[in-house]
């Protein structure tokens, strides 16, 4: 879900909306953190291909022998501990939408593989002396760098450059749409909020994050109203549920607390009365 009515927003929403019902090959552009993934989506969800998966991979994770057996699949055999044979993203998004995050990340060899799939959409798994099956997805690429300047450089293959760039969406910044911070904010605690099991109101939350130095994406504000949701939490929480919360702001906000006990209430009281934070 794409939050905000900004004009930046809304135009995008607008290119969204046009480009949802073709079949289009689109590449999305950006700074890390700016959404990229939830604009993917929302082609997705707009498009014919509703009904079936949206798959997303995330091309700067993998090594180029993991990438390949995760978009082909592979046979059993084909490696040490290929016990079966198993289908890959490709073949499981068949009639739906794969998503490349990180294109940039790419390999030459697989960039290759890759356009060789966009010309002819055969699918040969890894191990495998033949083609397995032919499938019909819809392909969606992003990237945070600049794939011009890449080609230029003899880093990504023209080619597929032009393969994929047939549409072609920039997701802005929030600074280059701020309307939209207060928005977030509100989305965001109420999101984190209802995990924790508190309910945190923030009068004045929004413009105090309206700042040139706040961050510059959803996701990154996401993790700043995830903080201070539980920040503010925290006083309220029972020492019996802190155990619970505490776990969960590990693994999604990073904030390292003991797990046992709550941070300083009095530190927190003086949070809350500088960044307008409380709970109910």
């Amino acid at each position: 879900m794409l939050v905000g009515q900004s004009v930046a927003l809304r135009d995008l929403k607008e290119e969204i909306a046009q480009v949802a019902n073709s079949d289009a090959k689109v590449l999305i552009t950006g700074e890390s953190g700016t959404g990229k993934e939830l604009v993917a989506h929302e082609i997705h969800l707009q498009s014919a291909r509703n009904n079936r998966p949206f798959i997303p991979v995330n091309c700067a994770g993998l090594t180029e022998t993991l990438l390949e057996s995760e978009l082909f699949g592979y046979v059993k055999g084909s490696f040490t501990g290929a016990y079966r044979d198993r289908p890959g993203k490709l073949e499981s998004a068949d009639h739906g939408t794969i998503f490349l995050d990180e294109i940039g990340e790419m390999t030459p060899r697989m960039q290759g593989i890759l356009l060789r799939f966009l010309e002819t959409g055969e699918v040969q798994k890894v191990g495998s002396d033949r083609i397995d099956r032919r499938v019909n997805v819809r392909v969606i690429a992003a990237t945070n760098r600049n794939l011009t300047d890449m080609v230029a450089q003899g880093q990504f293959r023209e080619d597929l450059f032009y393969r994929i760039n047939v549409v072609h969406l920039c997701v802005p910044p929030l600074r280059a749409r701020r309307d939209d911070i207060p928005m977030l904010v509100e989305h965001f605690l109420a999101k984190y909020a209802e995990t924790l099991g508190e309910r945190v109101v923030a009068p004045g939350a929004g413009c105090n994050m309206s700042s040139s130095s706040a961050p510059r994406g959803p996701s990154m504000r996401s993790g700043f109203a995830a903080r201070s949701t539980a920040r503010v939490a925290s006083v309220c929480m029972r020492q019996s549920y802190w155990r619970i919360a505490s776990s969960f702001l590990m693994s999604s906000t990073r904030t390292k607390y003991d797990g046992v006990s709550p941070p300083c209430t009095t530190s927190h009281s003086r949070y809350a009365r500088s960044t307008g934070f409380a709970c109910k």
